[in-house]
């Protein structure tokens, strides 16, 4: 009696032989890196065909939404920077020009530059005040020392004239009247009040020599004493 024999299920397929060798990857072919996440399963083939990223390019920034846009950065406003500028030298008009050009460009530039904006034209105002009293003030040095030299330059010169005509009375008188008239005419020029009484006192002693003169008596004794201390006042007022 004969029993079926059992199909066996790899019926057909070679067997490896025993103790063969296992098929080894075919020399130079690609492996697999150490470590390399491997593909999930069930996930998404890319397909066939499609357009690769290109080397070099960034890629999404991580954590951010698709289709993020990073926001630019913070912008510079020129203008109130130059007004800023302007404001802290004594230049104050173009620092606030500057200024306001400033503030009116803050709002595109997000507000950037407008605190500086408003420094600067604060800054520029301070400076008015301050350099018209200087202004002032250097205008009135300048008057003062050009009034003075002017005087000294013309009494010396009426002075010497005064000497040569000692001889004769009427040109005496009128190089006195001459005097008298530079000394009180410089004294309503120069901008310093001391200077401005010394000169009205010389001028006074000068004329009290002239009606002295005109009245043919002799000057009072402690004329030529006040002669020579009021002009050394006025001598050094003018230095």
């Amino acid at each position: 009696m004969s029993y079926p024999t059992q199909e066996q299920p790899n019926e057909g397929v070679p067997q490896q032989p025993y103790g063969a060798p296992a098929p080894q990857q075919p020399y130079g072919a690609p492996q697999q890196p150490y470590g390399a996440p491997q593909q999930p399963y069930g996930a998404p083939q890319q397909p066939y065909g499609a357009p690769q990223q290109a080397y070099g390019v960034p890629g999404q920034p991580y954590g951010a939404p698709q289709g993020f846009v990073p926001p630019p950065g913070p912008q510079s406003n020129g203008f109130a920077t130059a007004g800023l500028v302007l404001g802290i030298l004594p230049l104050p008009l173009f620092g606030i020009i500057f200024g306001i050009l400033g503030l009116k460009n803050a709002p595109k530039y997000g507000g950037v530059g407008k605190t500086r904006s408003i420094v600067g034209i604060v800054l520029a105002i301070i400076w008015i005040p301050i350099l018209v009293l200087f202004s002032i003030g250097v205008n009135s040095g300048v008057k003062q020392v050009v009034t003075c030299n002017q005087t000294e330059t013309q009494v010396e010169k009426l002075g010497n004239q005064l000497q040569a005509d000692t001889s004769d009375p009427a040109a005496y008188q009128k190089d006195l009247q001459a005097i008298v008239d530079e000394l009180n005419s410089s004294a309503g020029k120069v901008s310093d009040s001391k200077s401005a009484s010394d000169m009205r006192k010389a001028a006074a002693d000068f004329k009290e020599v002239l009606d002295d003169s005109k009245a043919g008596t002799q000057p009072s004794a402690d004329l030529i004493s006040r002669l020579t201390t009021d002009g050394n006042a006025v001598d050094t007022d003018c230095a």
